[in-house]
């Protein structure tokens, strides 16, 4: 009896482990699906320290990002995050952190925040300041 208990005890510890396991390891579903970084992340090695807080379906992310670049824009080229074209308005990005949002296609678009703000600046133009936390918030068409 005692040996059956210790066995159905051991089994059931599997089992939980197990489910631990998966729960933990869940894959990323919807947009975060096609995502480079779907966890908190720090790249580089810079001298400036940039708080870049990804935002799309109700989760987000934070990537440190320890640059010597002159503007956000150069700041996330450097860990390839972004993608984009260079137009006669300034940089516009279509993807960060491997998530395409692309207004000309389906109307969905990167926001662009500083410190909470919504910036009325584009990234190619932002300089990157030590003390600021950038956020872009995936924003789909209305």
């Amino acid at each position: 009896m005692k040996r059956s208990i210790r066995v159905l005890s051991l089994i059931l510890a599997l089992f939980m482990l197990t489910l631990a396991f998966v729960a933990c390891n869940e894959k990323p579903t919807g947009l975060w699906e096609n995502a480079t970084y779907t966890k908190d992340k720090t790249l580089g090695d810079g001298a400036n320290t940039l708080s870049i807080t990804v935002e799309m379906e109700e989760k987000s992310i934070v990537l440190t990002v320890k640059t010597d670049a002159a503007t956000v824009k150069d700041a996330l080229a450097e860990h390839d995050l972004i993608d984009g074209e260079q137009q006669a308005i300034g940089y516009m990005m279509s993807t960060l952190n491997g998530v395409r949002a692309d207004f000309t296609l389906d109307g969905a678009y990167w926001a662009f925040y500083q410190n909470g703000e919504y910036m009325m600046t584009g990234i190619d133009t932002t300089p990157v300041t030590g003390d600021a936390a950038y956020e872009f918030v995936y924003t789909p068409a209305s």
